[in-house]
This record gives C-alpha cells, sequence and structure tokens, in this order.
C-alpha cells in the first residue's frame, strides 16, 4: 500500500513539475516582444565634418558583412525583448552601410559608378542595458586602394529597472550611436586616405 502511495505522489510530483515548467516557459515567451531601432536620419554634426573632404573624389559604398558567428538581424536585449532593423534592411551590418550611403549622399560624394570604393567589416555590435546602458559597435572599414582603418564607438543612454523602458531607449538610440559611428570615422585622420 506504502509503495503505491510513493509511486503516485512521484507522478503527482512530475506532474506538478511539468505544469510548473510549461507556465514559466509561457509567460517567459509571451514577454518576449520585438522592437524596431529608428530609420537612419543624417545628423547635421556630421555634414559639416565633411568639410575638410573638399579635395576627394566621389566613392562607392561597397558590402558590409558581419562574422558567421554574429547575430545578424536582432539583438536581444535582456530577457524583454528581441531589437531588429527597420524594413528594407535586412542585417544591421546593411542598417550600418545604408547610413554611411545617405551621409556621403548629402555630402555629394558618393556615387554608385564611382572607382574607388569602401567596405566594411562588422567586428563587434553589442548591447549592454545593466548599469551603464551602451551600444558598441566596431568596424573595419577597407579602402579598394588598399588601406583600412577601424572605428570604435561606445555610446551610453539612459537606462531604468524597467526592462521595456530600457529596451525602448535602446532601439531609440540605436541611430544616434551610428550617427556618432560615422562621425568617428570622418574625425579619423586616416579615414580621409581610404578615399584618396
Amino acid at each position: 500500500m506504502r509503495k503505491n502511495e510513493g509511486a503516485g505522489k512521484e507522478i503527482a510530483d512530475k506532474r506538478y513539475l511539468t505544469v510548473l515548467t510549461t507556465t514559466f516557459l509561457l509567460l517567459l515567451t509571451s514577454c518576449v516582444g520585438t522592437l524596431t531601432t529608428q530609420n537612419y536620419a543624417t545628423y547635421d554634426k556630421n555634414s559639416a565634418l565633411f568639410s575638410k573632404y573638399n579635395d576627394v573624389n566621389k566613392i562607392n559604398i561597397g558590402l558590409f558583412s558581419m562574422s558567421s558567428d554574429m547575430i545578424t538581424d536582432t539583438i536581444q536585449c535582456r530577457l524583454n525583448d528581441q531589437i531588429k532593423v527597420p524594413n528594407g534592411k535586412s542585417s544591421y551590418a546593411e542598417y550600418i552601410r545604408k547610413a554611411f550611403i545617405a551621409e556621403f549622399t548629402r555630402a555629394n560624394l558618393y556615387s554608385s559608378s564611382a572607382p574607388l570604393s569602401l567596405s566594411a567589416k562588422i567586428n563587434n555590435i553589442s548591447l549592454s542595458t545593466f548599469g551603464s546602458a551602451t551600444w558598441v559597435i566596431s568596424l573595419t572599414i577597407f579602402s579598394s586602394n588598399g588601406r583600412s582603418v577601424t572605428i570604435d564607438e561606445t555610446y551610453t543612454f539612459k537606462t531604468t529597472f524597467d526592462a521595456n523602458t530600457t529596451c525602448y531607449n535602446a532601439a531609440f538610440y540605436f541611430v544616434y550611436a551610428v550617427q556618432d559611428l560615422i562621425g568617428k570615422a570622418l574625425l579619423d585622420p586616416n579615414f580621409i586616405l581610404l578615399m584618396k
């Protein structure tokens, strides 16, 4: 009799554990949402930085790639949300490429048929939302003239204890991180050598 009671209790415990685990997973997945970064907008400060690029020719902007071990289209924000780039851009690398094109087009320095071209490899793109919230972006830009330069950007933004607000801020401020990344490139004395 006791043997049967023990077996019954073991089955009940397993069922309880299964229900508890299933409930936890359902709650976890129901909290996960998808946020989208803003479309890129050119930055007046970057436009002003192009003033020292008067003696360079127009350039083409080629492929921007990411390492095969990097997540290319979504970035996790805590356990709460996934952050994606807007429709029409298949990856974070493509988003950054389009941002460069937008800035160079505004400066009248972009041409898809130019013989000189720039390409890039994204070395790192990561998000931290604990403590000091930051976007970290690192890329190496290559010129068809054989030169290259690596640019690193760490953009800090406001965080809170609330995951929803923090992840919304992360999606909202990504465009600013990319604007500053391009600004750093334009300020780097080696960058102009890529265009000569």
